[in-house]
C-alpha cells in the first residue's frame, strides 16, 4: 500500500499506512524529489502504528535516500511522527542510519509539535555533503 502525499504551504505531508513497505517509502521520496528538487520545503512523515520497518530495512532505506540526494544539496528538515510510543523510541534508535543524510531529522509523538518544529525560523539547513 502506497504513502499518501499531500502538499501543504510550506511543508509536504507523507502518510505511511500500515502494510507500507520499504518501496512505498523509496517510491514517496522519488515523488518528492519530482514535486520539490532541491528539497525546498521541510517533510513531515506520519507512521501508522502499524508500519514494521526492521533496523536492516531502515537503514539501506536511509542509503538509498542518501544515494538519491543531489551532491552538495543542502535539504530542510524532516519531522517523523511515531504511531505510538514504542514506534517512536524504536524510530529514535533509527535515526542514528539517518545521519548520513543532508538534512536533520528530529522524532515526534504527534503532529502539532512536529509541524511547530518544522516552521520554527531558527532553524539552519543541513551542512552540504561533499
Amino acid at each position: 500500500m502506497g504513502c499518501e502525499i499531500q502538499e501543504r504551504p510550506d511543508y509536504f505531508e507523507v502518510r505511511v499506512p500500515a502494510g507500507a513497505t520499504k518501496g512505498d517509502v523509496l517510491a514517496a521520496v522519488v515523488e518528492l524529489q519530482r514535486r520539490d528538487l532541491g528539497k525546498r520545503l521541510c517533510d513531515l512523515w506520519i507512521f501508522s502504528r502499524d508500519v514494521e520497518l526492521s533496523y536492516a530495512e531502515f537503514a539501506s532505506t536511509a542509503e538509498a535516500i542518501r544515494r538519491m540526494c543531489p551532491l552538495g544539496m543542502k535539504g530542510n528538515r524532516c519531522a517523523i511522527v511515531g504511531g505510538d510510543a514504542f514506534q517512536q523510541a524504536q524510530l529514535e534508535l533509527y535515526r542514528d542510519e539517518a545521519a548520513i543524510l543532508p538534512f536533520e531529522i528530529r522524532i515526534f509523538g504527534d503532529e502539532a509539535t512536529a509541524i511547530q518544529w518544522l516552521r520554527r525560523q531558527d532553524a539552519k539547513p543541513a551542512p552540504a555533503q561533499g
